[in-house]
């Protein structure tokens, strides 16, 4: 059984169960602290969750030496993601949390009949939660055809970063999820660490998601 037919399996199980509610001091119980703030992370997404506005990625001509990257904060830092990866931009949705899970999975959303897991990148790269608020979104990205959202404060811009300014050497920095960062780029006068989703995606962290349905 394929990824995608185990999360359509475990959202229609959760949703089909007695008690769709996760119990919070049973979740806490398996996952800690980190668990208690997930539950409130996805409480708050759902209370604020408004219907789906479509918000489409315009992707211009380019070189093919230069990339296309939508920019987005996490935490303090300022990240990119190539828009090759993005499928389009959407407002929160009704996310149903599965228990004893990564901390960086928040949960399943239902999108026009797929099932797409929910992944908090703050958690991934910097152990805290996106705090939600009015206005955050969902970036949707596209990974061996399966789709994936992002959890986000909000965009900053769409930016095309020519080759002149693409720093591909890294040995200078010092960060513990450095294996995940593509390439700097400079924009406008600015260091944008392109995150690499095709080692992000190979990672232990999402490889695990393939015991959602075991």
């Amino acid at each position: 059984m394929g990824l995608k037919e185990k999360l359509k399996e475990k959202h229609t199980e959760i949703n089909n169960s007695n008690n769709n509610e996760i119990d919070p001091i049973q979740e806490s119980d398996q996952a800690g602290t980190h668990g208690n703030e997930k539950i409130k992370v996805v409480e708050n997404i759902n209370k604020i969750a408004a219907n789906t506005e479509e918000l489409e990625v315009k992707k211009e001509d380019h070189s093919e030496k230069s990339i296309e990257a939508i920019i987005i904060d996490i935490g303090s830092n300022i990240f990119g993601i190539e828009t090759k990866y993005c499928t389009e931009i959407i407002n929160l949705q009704y996310i149903t949390p599965v228990p004893r899970t990564e901390e960086c999975l928040l949960g399943l959303i239902n999108l026009r009949n797929e099932i797409v897991s929910i992944i908090d990148l703050n958690i991934f790269f910097l152990d805290n939660f996106t705090p939600v608020k009015e206005g955050s979104k969902i970036i949707l990205l596209d990974h061996n055809n399966i789709q994936t959202g992002i959890l986000i404060n909000k965009t900053r811009s769409l930016v095309t970063v020519q080759e002149n300014d693409i720093i591909c050497d890294l040995a200078h920095l010092n960060l513990k999820y450095q294996d995940y960062i593509k390439y700097l780029a400079r924009v406008k006068g600015k260091n944008v660490q392109i995150i690499d989703i095709e080692k992000l995606f190979s990672s232990e962290k999402f490889n695990n998601l393939e015991n959602l349905g075991s």
